[in-house]
């Protein structure tokens, strides 16, 4: 299996060692570095198809459909907040962080599934 990638990092260090220093041995943890991004999509890869098998497209799209629903849901209540002449009582606000609550954490798991089709670990299945 051939395996191509690419890897963008935001880190940058500021100190170097003299074995950083080294074209041999950057070059050598660098081949480390591949290798363990290797077996980390391989293993991602393998556990997403043991685990997540009926992912196709018409899964994804009514999930995304729920999250937009949800989003849709959290501002309207935070709109009709908006129109109290007072000051929320505190079980609205309650409903209202619910919702919110409710809203990112199907953002996060959406986000997630976007995040597993771009990597590769999986493949959306097509629909017949």
């Amino acid at each position: 299996m051939k395996v191509v990638g690419r890897v963008a990092t935001q880190k940058i260090d500021q100190f170097m060692t003299q074995d950083m220093l080294d074209k041999n041995s950057r070059k050598e943890l660098s081949q480390q570095l591949l290798e363990i991004e290797k077996v980390i999509f391989e293993t991602n890869q393998r556990l997403m198809q043991e685990k997540v098998p009926a992912l196709d497209s018409d899964s994804f799209i009514r999930f995304s459909h729920l999250v937009a629903e949800t989003r849709a849901n959290y501002i309207r209540m935070a709109l009709e907040v908006s129109k109290l002449a007072h000051q929320p009582e505190a079980a609205v606000v309650d409903q209202l962080r619910r919702q919110r609550i409710t809203y990112e954490e199907l953002l996060s798991a959406f986000e997630a599934m976007q995040r597993v089709l771009e990597r590769g670990y999986v493949k959306l299945k097509k629909l017949s």
